[in-house]
């Protein structure tokens, strides 16, 4: 067994709320259509858990990321991904 010596400096970085290295999300769900968008939004309101969205995870410190989230990671909704960016119709939204 091996048990590192104590480490003032190490337990306070991983005790520290605030760092942006442990904002782990709880659950990660990669949506590809519309429908997985909408399942994911009932979900999280159901079990009241915020909702954090990564797109293209540029951000090494991952600031897309937010601790105890459900993080929508939008890689795979095809509808977004493979031709760039789509406009919306926000009055067919209404």
């Amino acid at each position: 067994d091996f048990y590192p010596e104590p480490n003032p400096e190490l337990d306070g970085f991983l005790l520290d709320e605030t760092n942006p290295s442990l904002n782990l999300p709880s659950k990660v769900l990669f949506p590809s259509v519309a429908s997985d968008v909408v399942a994911a939004i009932q979900f999280a309101k159901e079990h009241s858990l915020e909702i954090s969205v990564k797109n293209s995870g540029h951000s090494y410190q991952g600031a897309a990321q937010k601790k105890n989230t459900l993080l929508l990671n939008m890689n795979r909704y095809t509808h977004y991904s493979p031709t760039g960016i789509t406009d919306c119709d926000a009055a067919a939204l209404m």
